[in-house]
């Protein structure tokens, strides 16, 4: 975080500060830290603010459409952490991998 509050962090963040930290975890191996990070930046915008707002039930929905609902829209959904993992495969299905 220092870094990039410096500016000396990436290019990307230097022109976007101040920064502001809004979620972080610890993990028990980089391999594992570095799967969650490259499947959150797969997600919309939509998807990663619901994520933050700790909306479970939204997270499924809005990784079936490339379009976001509106909150009243969302059916409740029973969810949790474990969501998370769909990411990576709904992308694959739809043909839509990095």
């Amino acid at each position: 975080m220092a870094a990039h509050q410096d500016g000396t962090g990436s290019a990307y963040t230097a022109k976007r500060r101040p920064l502001r930290l809004i979620w972080a975890t610890d993990f028990q191996d980089r391999d594992a830290a570095f799967f969650l990070e490259r499947q959150l930046k797969g997600w919309s915008r939509a998807k990663k603010e619901a994520f933050m707002r700790e909306d479970w039930s939204a997270l499924p929905i809005l990784a079936k459409s490339h379009t976001a609902p509106t909150r009243a829209q969302a059916e409740p959904v029973e969810a949790g952490p474990t969501t998370l993992r769909q990411a990576q495969g709904e992308r694959e299905k739809s043909g839509h991998t990095k």
